[in-house]
Parts: C-alpha cells; sequence; structure tokens
C-alpha cells in the first residue's frame, strides 16, 4: 500500500512538470535556446504566454453553423522563413501526429478569442485569448 501511494506521489509531482517542459521545448524548438534564454530575461511574461499558449491555447475542433461568419482558410499559414503555408491536410495530419506544435504557425493570441474556418472541412481552428490562456 504504500508503495503505491509514493507511486501516485511521483506522478502526481511528475506531470505538472513535464507539461511545463513540454511548452518550453515547443518555444526551443521554434525560437531556439539563445532567443529563448534573452526572453526569459528580457521578458519572463511573454514566454509564460507561449508555453501555456502551446500547451492550452489552440484548438481543432468540429465546425458548427455559428462559425461560418469567420474566415476560410484554403491553407493554413508557417511562421517559418522558407514556406509561407502548408496544405489543410497537412497541417491536419500534423495536428494528429502527436507531436503538433502550434508555435509553427502563423497565428498568435490576442485580446479576443480567434476562429478560422478550415476548407472542405468540417473543422475550425480556434484560439483562446490572452486572458484565458494565463489562467490556465
Amino acid at each position: 500500500m504504500k508503495k503505491l501511494l509514493a507511486l501516485c506521489a511521483i506522478l502526481v509531482c511528475t506531470f505538472p512538470i513535464l507539461g511545463q517542459t513540454d511548452g518550453v521545448s515547443m518555444i526551443k524548438s521554434v525560437y531556439g535556446e539563445n532567443h529563448y534564454n534573452e526572453m526569459v530575461s528580457t521578458n519572463p511574461g511573454q514566454i509564460e504566454l507561449l508555453e501555456k499558449y502551446a500547451v492550452y491555447g489552440f484548438h481543432v475542433v468540429d465546425a458548427e453553423d455559428k462559425y461560418d461568419v469567420f474566415p476560410e482558410l484554403t491553407e493554413v499559414p508557417l511562421r517559418s522563413k522558407s514556406n509561407n503555408s502548408i496544405t489543410i491536410q497537412a497541417f491536419l495530419q500534423a495536428y494528429n501526429s502527436g507531436n503538433f506544435n502550434p508555435l509553427n504557425y502563423s497565428f498568435f493570441p490576442g485580446k479576443e478569442i480567434q476562429v478560422f474556418r478550415l476548407q472542405g472541412t468540417d473543422f475550425v481552428i480556434l484560439i483562446d485569448n490572452q486572458s484565458n490562456i494565463l489562467v490556465q
């Protein structure tokens, strides 16, 4: 019984740490180690927002009629300097791959929730606003 309780305590303490490391690794993979370290010292609030956005703030959900008024994307814009965008299908494959990083795309949370319909699919991208993201 004591071993089981000890294992549960270790798991409960470890998973939040892993989640934080995941967001940090996502930031570093897009911005690089040097830029990350610079942001940590000059703008820690931006690091917090990026980390929480990467983990909690980006969603692909089923489209509903209420989303018909929002813009429709024919391609998904990338943050990359070599490629400007990818197809909707390539984006959905990346999203479902298990190692999706929303920081690779040219979206960023603002003061309002953002919604983008994905042309030819029954999905939309939802980006939470900064206030909702920061309370995570």
